[in-house]
């Protein structure tokens, strides 16, 4: 009982400081947050926020810069509706960290609008290295959009979309930063843009360490990372209205440390080799053409040294990524057509066995592949002022090798009607539908593959509210559910949890719903405020088992001035626990938050002096656990306790 009277005090203290600003006096200094910012994402066409009509989120480049945010996770964790589920802090969770919307893991991530890959190779769409990935310097927002989006983006948009917006080149400009603090960090980012006329450049580099940690209950986790990613990009205008980019971009992790669960050391590595060719053209006032080639290479390899054998076999996967869009905007229709061709290859041999029905007619080694062809369309009607209409087809063809088993087109559909009430309310309702074509690995993993696999596929149904204060201050809420006709899941077979296949299940669910608040009160003070509520059903699907929040509050809130800007962010995070399933002592608590804070000092206009706290009162937590599978107490994946650095960021 104390435990939740204290997280409940703690909340409140969490309202209390979003309130701060409300009652501070106007005074000048530097916004942090653009609180209506342009999207992309909900769409595929410029919107602001409440435009959208949908359950969408911004991190914007001015709240990366001035709370020092380091990776995608920082900058996620402060969102509705978004889980992580990491393997704690250090080694282990390079390699297995995981990502889930409203509830779902099968989410699509995309590097300007286009997929970064698809058949994904690991088998979780929602494996994403949030915490890994260090290049903010080169991000210019991110966009979140909940809730399915397979009309929109294809196969694997369940949950969401998250779209990581690169750095447009404006100017010359160059940063160097670099910071280090316990648990072994170590920083060292270098970036650097230049435009002469009609050709700009930018370039960056990273390198990042991190070793043992100490989570909130004092006990030391062994593992090390490091992780060096660079990137280049030419860019070349032929108008105002015309240009082509090319961007070779290079993310390598190396990782190795003591399994405090299995009881033995292990290693791994992850690489993702990218090649970007976009061309971008706007004719004849309304309409706008867009043209993107990505190239991607995935490698990954992780083994208990202690072992006789790979725990989790290596892979190495190559995608090919077309996408053409033709985009015509008026002051009554947005109307978007596309095409998009995606292929995925598997690097190592894999063997295959044919058969006449009875026997094996012959056995033979070969490289398998999937791929994709798409073609959607988009009408965004404005029937009046008040009243819109939006209505969307995608046509799905997926094509195998000559040994996969054949897999049926598939036509998904779209629906949205939105009406303002007000200049400032705004109420709408959607149908999404979404599809979830296997993986490579699901399919043809020799341990947990199964060939037989089918598309999962299903709906969501929503409804929204927004309202507009002002251009600073918005309040979005959206409810939503989301039901599975089949879906792709994991079955263990055997005693071991680990002794199991992917397979064809029916009967999942999840609803919730999800609020945001956010309000830049004055030029000093700004503020977020989230929270999300979930119910999920998934047959064959652990995460009922203590894995979600039942319910989520994510807070931040900024004062800046012309000298100092410090930030206050984390989250609450109360879980669900199924009263069917043991989970007794399975998790260091129920009911927990976890703050930081961070502090900028303007030395002058070139050189920012700063501090980050995290897990600022030590919390011990935990998003995954071996307890409730037979492990004995404490074994779980802890995360890491307070961790204070210091770094400095020099900009000309």
């Amino acid at each position: 009982m104390r435990k939740i009277t204290k997280q409940i005090k703690i909340s409140g203290i969490a309202l209390a400081c979003l309130c701060v600003g409300h009652i501070t006096g106007y005074a000048e200094g530097v916004p942090v947050f653009y609180m209506e910012p342009v999207i992309v994402t909900a769409n595929r066409t410029l919107q602001t926020l409440t435009e959208a009509k949908a359950d969408v989120s911004v991190i914007t480049r001015k709240e990366i810069e001035k709370n020092h945010i380091t990776n995608p996770e920082q900058a996620l964790r402060r969102l509705p509706g978004i889980q992580f589920l990491n393997y704690g802090y250090n080694g282990r969770n390079a390699n297995v960290s995981r990502l889930r919307l409203n509830g779902s893991a099968n989410i699509v991530v995309l590097v300007d609008g286009v997929k970064v890959n698809d058949f994904r190779g690991d088998g979780e769409n929602g494996s994403f290295f949030a915490s890994q990935i260090n290049g903010m310097d080169n991000i210019e927002q991110i966009d979140v959009l909940r809730g399915a989006a397979g009309m929109q983006y294809g196969s694997g948009a369940q949950g969401g979309v998250i779209n990581i917006i690169t750095r447009e080149i404006t100017d010359n400009k160059t940063s160097l930063d670099f910071s280090g603090g316990e648990f072994g960090k170590k920083k060292m980012s270098i970036y650097n843009q230049g435009k002469n006329g009609k050709t700009g450049y930018s370039v960056y580099y990273v390198k990042n360490k991190t070793g043992d940690m100490v989570d909130g209950g004092g006990q030391t986790v062994k593992g090390n990372n490091s992780v060096r990613s660079y990137g280049v990009k030419i860019q070349r205008d032929f108008s105002a209205a015309s240009n082509i980019s090319i961007a070779y971009d290079d993310f390598y992790t190396h990782y190795a440390g003591y399994d405090p669960i299995y009881t033995t050391p292990y290693m791994g590595h992850f690489r993702q080799e990218s090649m970007t060719f976009k061309h971008a053209a706007k004719f004849k006032e309304r309409w706008k053409h867009r043209f993107t080639y990505r190239h991607n290479k995935e490698t990954n390899h992780y083994v208990q040294t202690a072992s006789t054998g790979d725990f989790v076999p290596p892979w190495s996967y190559t995608y090919d990524i077309f996408n053409e869009q033709l985009s015509y905007v008026s002051n009554k229709h947005t109307f978007v057509f596309g095409i998009d061709y995606n292929r995925g290859k598997d690097n190592l041999l894999t063997k295959v066995r044919v058969f006449d029905g009875k026997k094996v007619l012959y056995e033979k080694n070969v490289h398998r592949k999937m791929e994709n062809f798409s073609i959607f369309a988009q009408e965004d009607w404005r029937i009046t002022d008040e009243w819109l209409l939006s209505l969307g087809v995608r046509h799905d063809r997926p094509y195998g090798d000559d040994y996969v088993e054949k897999m049926e087109p598939y036509t998904s559909y779209s629906y949205k009607i939105g009406y303002d009430f007000t200049p400032k309310d705004s109420i709408y309702a959607s149908y999404n539908d979404f599809y979830i074509f296997p993986s490579m690995a699901q399919k043809f993993n020799p341990r947990f593959g199964n060939a037989h696999l089918e598309p999962g596929y299903g709906h969501t149904n929503s409804v929204g509210y927004n309202r507009k204060f002002s251009n600073n201050h918005i309040l979005m809420f959206n409810w939503f559910r989301t039901k599975s006709e089949k879906y792709i899941g994991y079955v263990p077979t055997g005693p071991d949890y680990w002794d199991g296949k992917y397979e064809n299940i029916s009967n999942a669910l999840s609803r919730g719903w999800n609020l945001q608040w956010q309000n830049q009160w004055n030029d000093h003070w700004a503020s977020r405020l989230g929270f999300s509520h979930i119910y999920i059903y998934a047959e064959g699907d652990t995460i009922t088992r203590g894995y979600y929040p039942k319910n989520m509050l994510t807070f931040a809130l900024n004062y800046s001035n012309k000298k100092w800007n410090v930030g206050l962010d984390g989250f609450y995070f109360d879980r669900y626990i199924n009263p069917e399933e043991p989970n007794e002592g399975g998790w260091p608590d129920r009911k927990f938050s976890v703050w930081n804070m961070n502090a900028t000092y303007e030395a002058n206009k070139n050189t920012a002096i700063y501090i980050n706290v995290d897990n600022i009162f030590n919390k011990l937590w935990a998003e995954h656990t071996h307890v409730i599978w037979g492990g004995g107490p404490r074994a779980w994946y802890s995360q890491p306790g307070r961790c204070i650095s210091f770094g400095v960021k020099y900009t000309f």
